[in-house]
C-alpha cells in the first residue's frame, strides 16, 4: 500500500486552490494529501458511526500534517506563513 501511495504522490504534481493551479513539490505534502484522498474514498463503504468518525479524524490529521509541512516550506523560503 505504501508503494502505491508513493506512486500516487509522485503523480500529484499540482493542486487546484481558489481557482489557481499550484505546484506541489514537497514529497511530504504530496504523501499527506494523497493519504487524505485515500481515506476519503473509504468513508462511503465504512460501516458504523465510529468507523466513519475515525476516518474523518485520520483525514483531518493528514491535512493538518500537510499544512504543517506547507508552513515549514514557506518559512524556509523566507515567507511568513499565516495561521
Amino acid at each position: 500500500m505504501d508503494k502505491e501511495r508513493g506512486k500516487q504522490a509522485d503523480s500529484l504534481k499540482e493542486i487546484n486552490w481558489r481557482e489557481k493551479r499550484l505546484p506541489v513539490k514537497n514529497e511530504k505534502i504530496r504523501l499527506n494529501i494523497v493519504g487524505a484522498q485515500d481515506l476519503s474514498a473509504q468513508i462511503d463503504s465504512a460501516e458504523g458511526f465510529d468507523k466513519k468518525m475515525k476516518l474523518y479524524d485520520q483525514i483531518l490529521a493528514k491535512y493538518n500534517d500537510a499544512m504543517r509541512y506547507i508552513r515549514e516550506e514557506l518559512t524556509s523560503m523566507g515567507v511568513s506563513p499565516t495561521t
